[in-house]
C-alpha cells in the first residue's frame, strides 16, 4: 500500500505557470480598466440622429434617386428609424431597422423627376432598443 500525501503539502509552481498566471491577471485587469474608462468617457444620453441627403450616383427608372444617410452621434442606438424626405409637394418615407451608436446607415428613395425643389429630410420617429 502507498501512503497518501498529507493534505497540507503543495507542489511548487513552475516558472511557466507563474508567467501564465501573471499574463492572465494582466489581461483581466486591462479589460476591466478599459471597460471602466469606456463607461465614463463615452457618449451618453439618447440617440442623436443627423440626416444628410445627396443625389445617388446610379440613375433610377421612374424618377430621381436620393441617397439618405442617417448618422447617430448620440449615446444609444436607435431602432425602427422613420425618415421623411420631402421634395416640394412630394413626400417619401424610409425606415431603417437599426442605426447603432456612433454609426451611420444609408437608404435610397426615388422621387419623380418633376419634383425639382430642394430636398429636405427629417427623422419622424425611432425607438430605443
Amino acid at each position: 500500500m502507498t501512503a497518501a500525501k498529507p493534505r497540507g503539502m503543495r507542489r511548487e509552481r513552475t516558472p511557466f505557470e507563474w508567467a501564465l498566471l501573471l499574463v492572465s491577471l494582466a489581461a483581466a485587469l486591462t479589460l476591466a480598466v478599459g471597460l471602466a474608462i469606456s463607461a465614463f468617457t463615452g457618449a451618453s444620453g439618447p440617440a442623436d440622429l443627423e440626416v444628410d441627403i445627396a443625389m445617388a450616383e446610379a440613375p433610377a427608372s421612374g424618377g430621381r434617386p436620393l441617397e439618405i444617410t442617417v448618422t447617430n452621434i448620440g449615446g444609444t442606438s436607435a431602432e425602427n428609424v422613420v425618415v421623411e424626405v420631402t421634395v416640394g409637394d412630394v413626400a417619401r418615407e424610409v425606415t431603417l431597422a437599426l442605426v447603432a451608436k456612433g454609426d451611420e446607415e444609408s437608404a435610397t428613395v426615388i422621387v419623380p423627376t418633376s419634383a425639382t425643389a430642394t430636398p429636405h429630410a427629417e427623422v419622424l420617429s425611432y425607438s430605443d432598443p
